[in-house]
């Protein structure tokens, strides 16, 4: 297929998976009153947007001036479904453009066009977009941001300095996680001028300090989250895990292999996403640790670009090997009992959840959670021998 197919047919997807984890899955875009509670407003005049004028979510100004700037260009502004509509549009709109620039950006790292094309479904299949806007990962301008984290990407690794200035300064409007970006550029580009690096490392840095200088201040619990994942260490652990399932163990194994696989690498643009790896995955799991809550796993999807770029390696190295191993008769049967097992599994959660799981103060499809959580479960375990087999059995090679 030519690379134009790739991209109508992950729009395809993406679009469904959109429409999936909202008509299906119960995501809150599935109605205007779903929607009002999210965004705090009464679901007859959603254009109040009253989730906006409270912090942190005030000071990322960018996705709500997007959605009521079209909304007041092309609805009534008393229209609330006009409103909905618009929200909804740019919600898509935006996970059809992140897949299609992550797909691109994988291109770019030397992968093939069936590679990319399986980078971006597990982009898109993993549980911070299929259920993306379900409670409790409260999926809102991340989207957008993912765009703006992808472009950022591609502009570094094609070191385009200005337009790169751009987008770091479109991100600090977007949310302040994005302030990673211009920190990635400081470190890991290919600028030698050590005045521009400053100067676009810095600059949206102080945009961001502005926009909380000079808006009006708005009291709230900074460390809410930190206290939340102080006192749910079991769910910390769960969620980290769930973010991105079996695609963690290929981390595991570059990571063992850090050096060795980085020294090895020729791939420029290969070699600054492992280098950066470490810096990138450990500040996105730190912060949220303190500023933010695990179990909004959308939090940790910034990491995306690292733990998939590394698994498709893994994976164009050793899949062969992989595959012909899934394929004989004995790991056939590991599946079969695998699948048996799964399946009975969760019909004793389901059977006793309300034993298991205490109801808490928002309104959380535990019974959702608890199947896709079994079923990426049971896709790791089906997966790990094969995955830990391999990485053994090459183990005389220095990279992983």
């Amino acid at each position: 297929m030519s690379k134009q197919v790739y991209y109508v047919v992950i729009c395809i997807i993406a679009s469904s998976v959109f429409f999936t984890s909202n008509q299906f899955l119960g995501g809150y875009l599935s109605s205007a009153e779903h929607l009002g509670k999210e965004i705090q407003s009464p679901k007859d005049s959603l254009y109040q947007y009253k989730l906006i004028r409270k912090a942190p979510f005030k000071y990322r100004i960018l996705f709500s001036s997007i959605v009521t700037s079209s909304f007041e260009l092309l609805f009534d502004s008393n229209d609330s479904n006009g409103f909905y509509y618009s929200y909804k549009a740019w919600s898509l709109a935006f996970v059809v453009a992140a897949s299609c620039l992550f797909f691109y950006l994988l291109t770019l790292n030397g992968f093939s066009d069936q590679l990319s094309f399986l980078g971006a479904c597990l982009f898109l299949l993993l549980p911070p977009l299929l259920i993306a806007y379900t409670v409790p990962v409260h999926t809102r301008e991340d989207p957008l941001a993912y765009c703006i984290l992808f472009s950022g990407l591609i502009l570094i690794v094609k070191n385009r300095s200005w337009p790169f200035f751009l987008v770091a300064l479109i991100g600090a409007l977007c949310r302040e996680t994005l302030l990673l970006l211009p920190l990635l550029y400081f470190f890991f580009s290919q600028d030698k001028n050590i005045l521009r690096k400053f100067l676009i490392t810095g600059l949206p840095c102080v945009l961001w300090i502005l926009l909380r200088l000079f808006m009006e201040k708005t009291p709230y619990d900074s460390l809410e989250g930190f206290h939340w994942n102080n006192n749910n260490p079991e769910q910390v652990v769960g969620f980290v895990f769930l973010t991105y399932n079996i695609l963690w163990l290929p981390v595991i194994f570059f990571l063992l292999k850090f050096k060795t696989t980085v020294l090895a690498e020729k791939n420029a643009i290969r070699l600054f996403f492992f280098k950066s790896s470490l810096i990138a995955l450990g500040l996105i799991l730190l912060t949220t640790y303190l500023g933010g809550i695990y179990n909004e796993i959308r939090l940790l999807y910034l990491g995306a670009p690292w733990v998939i770029i590394i698994s498709l390696v893994y994976i164009e190295k050793h899949g062969n090997d992989i595959y012909e191993m899934i394929r004989s008769r004995n790991y056939l049967i590991f599946i079969v009992l695998c699948l048996a097992g799964a399946g009975y599994l969760l019909s004793i959660i389901l059977k006793y959840q309300q034993d298991l799981i205490k109801p808490g103060k928002y309104n959380i499809p535990y019974h959702l959670w608890i199947v896709i959580s079994v079923i990426y479960f049971t896709v790791s375990l089906v997966l790990l021998p094969a995955l830990t087999k391999v990485f053994f059995k090459d183990k005389q090679h220095e990279s992983f």
